[in-house]
């Protein structure tokens, strides 16, 4: 697999260089590279991401993140979410799937450009992180970058049944992406087994 990935991404790399301003062959090359744990690569490619405006900062934040640079990484991520569309940044920053019912309905009662909703949120995320002596939020940026990889993912081929659909999008921002893939044999399993053709001629 990491042999076929090396290979993949050598691929991406030839093509980065015909087409430097597609944002979705920058996105899968710092998605393979975090995934391949190359993670200094990553943060090059998202560094020289030639699309421009928020989906190339998101990468810088996400490749950070993965580096465990999570002061660097929030400020990617919030510049990020500055340049957005009033849309989409209302969808990144709707931390919902993580509330549980009694918070979930304090939230929804904010909509998003009220500011009370900002400060809900940020008090919200900052009690939240695993330990409060770190340098930046990495509750806040594991978030962000499960934002990103939704991005990574919706636009590409991935292992699952049906597709990346709004189930897989939900359970990805509630737990995380995974890290791994396995597969077994179920017994008993029937071959099929496919007569001769008849002979020719006589």
């Amino acid at each position: 697999i990491r042999a076929r990935r090396d290979r993949m991404l050598t691929a991406f790399d030839s093509i980065a260089r015909l087409l430097p301003y597609d944002i979705w062959i920058a996105e899968q090359r710092v998605r393979y590279l975090a995934e391949g744990e190359r993670y200094a690569e990553a943060l090059a490619v998202a560094k020289s991401c030639g699309a421009g405006g928020w989906r190339c900062e998101a990468l810088v934040g996400f490749a950070e993140h993965m580096m465990e640079d999570y002061a660097a990484a929030e400020r990617a991520f919030d510049a990020a979410v500055s340049h957005m569309d009033a849309k989409a940044s209302c969808a990144w920053t709707d931390i919902s799937p993580l509330l549980d019912n009694v918070a979930i309905a304090q939230f929804r009662l904010l909509k998003c450009d009220d500011p009370e909703r900002a400060a809900w949120t940020a008090r919200t995320m900052a009690l939240a992180r695993p330990l409060y002596s770190m340098h930046g939020n990495d509750a806040r940026t594991e978030w962000f970058a499960r934002q990103t990889m939704v991005l990574m993912l919706s636009e590409a081929v991935t292992p699952y049944q049906f597709g990346f659909d709004a189930d897989e999008r939900e359970l990805l921002l509630r737990f995380g992406w995974p890290r791994g893939w396995g597969g077994s044999m179920m017994l008993p399993f029937t071959l099929a087994v496919i007569a001769p053709p008849p002979p020719t001629g006589t």
